[in-house]
């Protein structure tokens, strides 16, 4: 009885020892170069990570002993590595290369010398129209391709690339890069910096990476680069950033709570309609005389409401949830003179977060044209003149002039044009683009060019 009482003790405390104990994994991300990578994302098991920071070098502790974790380093314009290391040491040191990420292009095609110019160009549809560094791009289809195109800001025709993925928007990041988007994938501009070269598109290295760090990264503050999350059913906003330990430090959090109750009462009602439809089942279910189980109580549930909808009512719910209930709360988010700014289109205020202190303080809005909390607006920068815009979906578009303490709204142009399309509208040196269709049955899109006053 003694022996066992002392190995059962001895046994605890070893247990105890090796709990206490963590086994790190340090080490470096490289180019095929050998240059320092920053901002790659390192993950072990799925569920432990890390940036590496200057010099490419990135630490990872975990509680306890283990002999291999599952090692994944991912960033973008490089392959993802996928690997499995072993750590039998209390410290692994890995230096690890990426390889960039290979990508044909279709030749650059000289656009057609009967057109001129893309004014003049009156057989295609323009998904998308974006200012890019004094240069116009544009993603249109015309025939049954799909094209990405430049042109001059007079309408001059330069070049064109026949892409094969279905790139249907543009965004500018945080990092300044011009990202070409579409469902499964996307792409990044590539164009010496005179911008008189023919262009390239580099392919990205995960559909992840477009939610995990393209959208959210707004811009850089007070060199930190501002970060955007939403929580409770997309009715909280919440605007943080990284210190230099990496921990997030939250700046602005917006919260629509009204609408949150609304929506998560609704959430809860679906849960409900799953339940009762898993004990009761009916003949006009989706999965009529499959076996059913309970995935919420049996816990293999993924949290998507989409693995929910095994009969009609349900569907219709989930639905309408994602479409009405689940709509983010409206913002827009700019930066202006080397300051960051946040609409709060709720409460109608416009917070500037300061360069020199890094907090955020609250602007008024002067004006009643923003009153129709239900409207969409979008924000248009004339970068040459260093002036902002907003345009409504009414087309009307403002003039915004910002002070030490409010922010106000001044009509500058509306757009007569019934077919017009909002989302498609840039402005640079006083002239202002945007797409339209000359008539209803027309599938065709044409620009147009307005000079503001």
């Amino acid at each position: 009885m003694k022996i066992q009482t002392v190995l059962l003790i001895l046994f605890a405390l070893i247990s105890l020892k090796m709990n206490g104990q963590q086994t790190e994994i340090v080490g470096k991300i490289l180019s095929e170069k050998d240059s320092a990578l920053i901002g790659a994302t390192i993950i072990v098991n799925d569920s432990i990570g890390t940036v590496s920071g200057r010099d490419g070098l990135f630490a990872i502790k975990m509680k306890g002993l283990t002999q291999a974790v599952t090692l994944q380093v991912r960033r973008i314009g490089y392959e993802t590595l996928d690997t499995l290391i072993e750590t039998k040491a209390l410290k692994t040191y890995l230096e690890i290369k990426l390889k960039k990420t290979v990508y044909s292009q279709p030749e650059v095609e000289v656009v057609d010398k009967k057109i001129t110019k893309i004014f003049d160009k009156k057989d295609w549809v323009i998904l998308d129209l974006k200012i890019y560094q004094n240069l116009l791009f544009l993603i249109y289809l015309e025939g049954d391709k799909r094209y990405v195109g430049r042109a001059k800001t007079n309408g001059v025709f330069i070049d064109k690339i026949a892409v094969r993925e279905k790139y249907d928007r543009m965004k500018e990041a945080c990092t300044g890069s011009l990202y070409f988007l579409a469902r499964d994938g996307y792409a990044i501009l590539k164009m010496d910096a005179d911008s008189t070269s023919a262009f390239a598109l580099e392919a990205g290295a995960s559909i992840n990476d477009i939610k995990d760090y393209i959208e959210p990264c707004l811009f850089k503050v007070d060199n930190k680069y501002l970060f955007k999350s939403y929580a409770r059913h997309n009715k909280v906003v919440n605007y943080f950033r990284y210190n230099e330990a990496k921990k997030t430090e939250l700046v602005i959090r917006l919260y629509d709570q009204a609408a949150a109750e609304v929506a998560q009462s609704y959430y809860r009602e679906i849960i409900g309609m799953y339940y009762q439809a898993v004990a009761n089942p009916s003949p006009d279910d989706i999965d009529a005389g499959i076996e059913r189980e309970n995935l919420i109580a049996r816990g293999e549930w993924s949290g998507n409401l989409m693995d929910l909808m095994i009969n009609t009512d349900i569907h219709f719910a989930v639905s309408y949830y994602q479409n009405i209930e689940a709509r983010p709360i409206k913002t827009i988010e700019f930066k202006w003179e080397d300051e960051g700014y946040v609409f709060d289109h709720l409460n109608q205020l416009v917070y500037r977060i300061s360069t020199r202190s890094g907090e955020a303080e609250a602007l008024y809005m002067k004006g009643d044209y923003l009153k129709d909390k239900k409207a969409d607006y979008q924000l248009i920068q004339d970068k040459a003149r260093n002036i902002n815009y907003l345009i409504d979906d009414k087309d009307q578009l403002f003039y915004m002039k910002i002070t030490n303490d409010a922010v106000s709204l001044t009509p500058a142009f509306t757009i007569e044009e019934k077919f017009s399309f909002v989302k498609y509208v840039s402005i640079h040196d006083g002239v202002l683009y945007y797409v339209y269709k000359p008539n209803r049955t027309t599938p065709y899109t044409q620009i147009k060019t307005k000079k503001l006053e």
